[in-house]
């Protein structure tokens, strides 16, 4: 993502540009998109590279590459860095005059919206702190009855996971006694005994899973009933922190809607304004731009050059 004032730069040293967002990026893909190229990563192929300006001074002129930039841009840093510093003394003016005349009408916005803004608080403010009386306590209540339906749950699944283990752990061993032992014996003669080995090693394993398989099966089922039982218990607890919680939220929105709807009221036009303000300074920013040599606009791809697209 291009932070700043971006800019493509092609094989023949040509500079393309496009009008900044809201925020005073120029995006190095609408760029490529305007122009019709496509993206290629290969150093030794590449017809273009990216430069940036992130905060519209000469100071932070940088490459947005790290391990792309082609041989071509090597051999002409310096050029491509004074074209660059040049083309951004001729752009960044338009730029200084849509924020000149946009941040005054960002002020008055800000203004009919923070004062809008307090008179909506002021009224949700004690609605949302009664809510809240009401809620708290029911959601406390929900928790400790889930808390103590979850230490239900553990005191029955804990013992039984531990059974679990002691026999799971029991048969590992077990079979990690056979394996060693079939491994030594491996070792010692080692290719004529490594079917012999394999051979050992399978039994073993499903010695191993006979054991382990009904014990896991008969934890998984102790700890599915106390599970079952936990969901049980908490959902029931949160009906009845709904049916708490429910008519408390009703209350506020009741009081809110309005006072949000007032506060639209009031912000809608003032923002509708600023909008009006910032969209006018934006067409003369584009307008600016397209005065000077470079500039990319979406009416302008099927008229700009390719001198070195074609061979990407």
């Amino acid at each position: 993502m291009c932070q700043g004032f971006g800019i493509i730069i092609d094989k023949d040293i040509n500079l393309w540009f496009s009008e900044p967002d809201t925020d005073g990026n120029c995006s190095h893909s609408i760029i490529i998109e305007r122009l019709g190229w496509r993206e290629n990563e290969d150093p030794h192929l590449r017809s273009f590279v990216r430069v940036e300006f992130a905060d519209w001074t000469p100071e932070s002129f940088t490459f947005d590459e790290t391990t792309t930039l082609p041989g071509w841009c090597e051999n002409n840093k310096q050029e491509i860095q004074n074209k660059c510093v040049a083309l951004l003394e001729k752009c960044a003016p338009a730029w200084a005059e849509y924020k000149k005349v946009r941040a005054p009408a960002w002020a008055e916005y800000e203004k009919v919206h923070t004062q809008a803004g307090s008179e909506y608080e002021k009224v949700c403010a004690p609605a949302w702190a009664e809510y809240e009386k009401v809620r708290a306590p029911a959601w406390a209540e929900y928790e400790k009855v889930c808390d103590q339906a979850w230490a239900e749950y553990e005191k029955v699944r804990a013992p039984a996971r531990a059974k679990y283990e002691k026999v799971r752990n029991q048969a590992w061993a077990e079979y990690k006694k056979v394996c060693d032992q079939a491994s030594a014996e491996y070792e010692k003669v080692c290719d004529q005994a490594s079917a012999e080995y394999e051979k050992v090693c399978d039994q073993a394993w499903a010695e191993y899973e006979k054991v382990r398989a009904p014990a896991r099966a008969k934890y998984e089922k102790v700890r599915d009933q106390a599970s079952a039982e936990y969901e049980k218990v908490c959902d029931q607890a949160s009906a009845e922190y709904e049916k708490v919680r429910a008519p408390a939220s009703a209350e506020y929105e009741k009081v809110c809607a309005p006072a949000w709807a007032e506060y639209e009221k009031v912000c809608a036009p003032a923002w509708a304004e600023y909008e009006k303000v910032r969209d006018q300074a934006r067409a003369d920013t584009i307008t600016r731009l397209k005065m000077i040599s470079g500039y990319v606009g979406c009416k302008e791809v099927c008229r700009t050059p390719k001198p070195a697209v074609s061979k990407i």
